[in-house]
């Protein structure tokens, strides 16, 4: 009988370590490594000013992932030569009743104008340098009304400071932003 109640505690043990390793391995997580401004400008193949057009989500060929992608209407030209419109492709999105979220991805809203620093992926769309750190949202219309909004995602909504001065707080005028990026450029082609 003391065997038996032995045995059947082991296999409550084993079966519950066989649950949580289970459940383990349904948790994943993204660790994304800040990249200072000059970084992102150097990695990124194009740096564009655009405008958020039509998103189309779809499943992966496995149906394992959805990925919505993302067409902007370039407005201007940083870094590197683009024109007409960009792809975006990304991680999450809906098709039909089921959605997909990756927690920290930047959420692009249809009709709103971004500054993108984009790297090219293998299919030809791009993706955003840095995982999300490098999409910065224009907030304000006009010339000079406008604004990039420079705290993102990355930052948790939190105000980085750097003794550096590599990344900026808050929000900046558009043509400063701009300024500031070809500044960048011009240094690391010295």
């Amino acid at each position: 009988m003391r065997k038996k109640k032995k045995i059947r505690s082991w296999l409550i043990v084993i079966a519950a370590l066989s649950a949580g390793s289970a459940w383990l391995g349904a948790l994943q997580a993204s660790v994304v490594r800040f990249m200072p401004f000059q970084e992102q400008v150097s990695t990124a193949g194009i740096i564009v000013v655009a405008r958020a057009g039509s998103q189309v989500s779809n499943w992966d060929s496995q149906k394992r992932f959805i990925f919505t992608e993302t067409t902007f209407q370039i407005e201007q030209a940083v870094k590197g030569t683009a024109s007409g419109t960009v792809t975006l492709r990304q991680l999450g999105g809906q098709v039909g009743e089921i959605g997909q979220s990756v927690s920290g991805s930047v959420v692009i809203v249809q009709g709103r104008r971004y500054v993108l620093f984009l790297e090219t992926r293998t299919d030809g769309s791009y993706r955003i340098v840095g995982f999300n750190q490098g999409c910065y949202p224009i907030a304000g219309t006009g010339k000079d009304k406008a604004r990039v909004m420079t705290v993102t995602a990355a930052a948790g909504g939190k105000q980085l400071l750097s003794d550096k001065n590599d990344y900026v707080i808050g929000s900046m005028g558009l043509n400063e932003f701009l300024s500031r990026i070809r500044t960048h450029l011009e240094r690391g082609s010295e």
